[in-house]
């Protein structure tokens, strides 16, 4: 289906930033994960970035890249950019810390609101 959107859009001549391991705009180079937190290795406009993202979960550094995409995008510089994300929290209720069984972590994807 991403092909399928990518060609229509570049049929249509429209601008186009596409983010992740095969990105065109922002490319994924690599994901280091450190604890709780990953730093994620990306480069932009012939630049290399060195990002810090405080959260978990393969999803997480999908949905950053495609918002530090649009905030690009739409003007914002770069580096301000990834250096934001590095502010990112986590929405309550999703991907939380649950607790712990001999020393793993255990995360609820969809808790429970307290």
């Amino acid at each position: 289906m991403p092909d399928v959107v990518v060609a229509t859009a570049r049929q249509r001549r429209l601008r186009l930033l596409t983010v992740g391991r095969k990105g065109e705009g922002i490319r994924l180079l690599d994901v280091a994960v450190e604890g709780f937190a990953q730093t994620l290795k990306v480069a932009y406009a012939g630049e290399t970035y060195s990002v810090r993202l405080p959260l978990p979960g393969a999803f997480q550094v999908e949905n950053a890249l495609v918002a530090a995409g649009l905030v690009i995008a739409t003007g914002s510089a770069p580096q301000a950019v990834f250096d934001a994300l590095s502010l990112l929290r986590g929405a309550k209720g999703r991907l939380d810390l649950a607790g712990e069984k001999d020393g793993a972590p255990i995360f609820c994807r969809l808790c429970p609101q307290t």
